[in-house]
């Protein structure tokens, strides 16, 4: 299981292409936008491997906010059963 939190720009087809991306079953979703941004979470099962590259090179993705010194990056959980 895997849960993708994602920082990106408020536009068209950008959450499709993130679930291309995942190529799993999502599971849960959660977005909020305001204004031109928004964070999106999916938990997934099943996903490619390469999932997270994929997805960071999505047009759209933010992984910097220009003219500061605020880095981010997509989170990745990924599941740890714990018996």
């Amino acid at each position: 299981d895997v849960r993708f939190c994602v920082f990106h720009q408020n536009t068209p087809k950008v959450i499709s292409k993130m679930l291309d991306a995942i190529g799993g079953n999502v599971e849960n979703m959660e977005n909020k936008s305001r204004g031109d941004y928004a964070y999106t979470i999916i938990d997934a099962t099943g996903t490619n491997a390469d999932a997270e590259a994929k997805i960071s090179e999505i047009d759209g993705i933010i992984n910097n906010i220009p003219n500061t010194q605020v880095s981010l990056s997509m989170h990745l959980f990924r599941h740890v059963d714990c018996k």
